[in-house]
């Protein structure tokens, strides 16, 4: 399969004070999200300062109640890896135990009650990848403050 450069800046879904949501562009797990911290370190969760911890709580509650809000999810899995992208981030995945669908595409959850991670290929294309971060920004407008 050839290489695809991705426009992550497409991906992007909401900038906080100090993390950025950015939709994961394998869309395996319908909603799967990257938050990224704003500053620039390759560090752990252990190197937050106070008001990163805080505002990374806050984050993870919103993503939470808008994601539930759109597809319903039956939980939550969280990682920081590290691994590939050194950028301090945290992967945000949601989990389900039937399908999903999202303009009529179904989303099965291929590993449900094992880990996520890795993850089989998603059903969506880049560019229906794009459209679905286009969806979630509209959608997600109301739901969180800036």
């Amino acid at each position: 399969m050839p290489h695809v450069t991705v426009d992550f800046e497409r991906l992007e879904l909401r900038h906080g004070d100090h993390w950025i949501w950015q939709l994961h562009e394998n869309q395996a797990y319908l909603g799967r999200t990257v938050v990224r911290l704003r500053r620039h370190t390759f560090g752990s969760l252990g190197d937050l300062t106070e008001p990163e911890w805080i505002a990374l709580r806050s984050e993870i509650q919103s993503f939470e109640r808008i994601i539930t809000a759109v597809f319903q999810p039956d939980r939550f899995n969280y990682g920081q890896l590290g691994n590939v992208y050194p950028q301090l981030h945290v992967h945000a995945v949601p989990r389900y135990a039937s399908p999903r669908k999202w303009c009529g595409i179904t989303f099965v959850d291929m590993n449900w009650g094992a880990n996520w991670s890795p993850g089989p290929d998603s059903p969506l294309t880049l560019n229906q990848t794009f459209e679905l971060a286009d969806w979630l920004r509209t959608n997600m407008q109301a739901s969180v403050p800036s």
